[in-house]
């Protein structure tokens, strides 16, 4: 936290390492990207950045709170999407982002 940029460099350059699944996983890489982001307010990037692991097939769950996804979600206006593209589950919760 007392060097923010720097952290996010190593990250950045991190989720490039090929076999970086062999160290730590992918997941929680990113999830550190995203909740420096919201932490920021900058609820733009966090949204890029989730939607980057979507793209990737990460279950959001694992990584990232639901109640963390509804404030991105909801900050970019948009829903918390119900699933992820390999299928799995990426929140819990009803389609308008609310807990069921």
């Amino acid at each position: 936290k007392t060097e923010p940029e720097n952290m996010i460099s190593i990250c950045e350059n991190m989720l490039d390492m090929p076999d970086i699944e062999a160290a730590v996983r992918i997941g929680d890489i990113f999830a550190q990207l995203v909740e420096h982001h919201s932490e920021l307010r900058d609820f733009q990037t966090a949204h890029a950045t989730v939607e980057r692991m979507r793209k990737r097939g990460i279950v959001l769950t694992p990584y990232l709170d639901h109640a963390l996804l509804v404030t991105i979600y909801s900050a970019v206006g948009q829903r918390v999407p119900e699933a992820d593209p390999s299928g799995g589950s990426a929140a819990h919760g009803g389609a308008d982002g609310t807990v069921e």
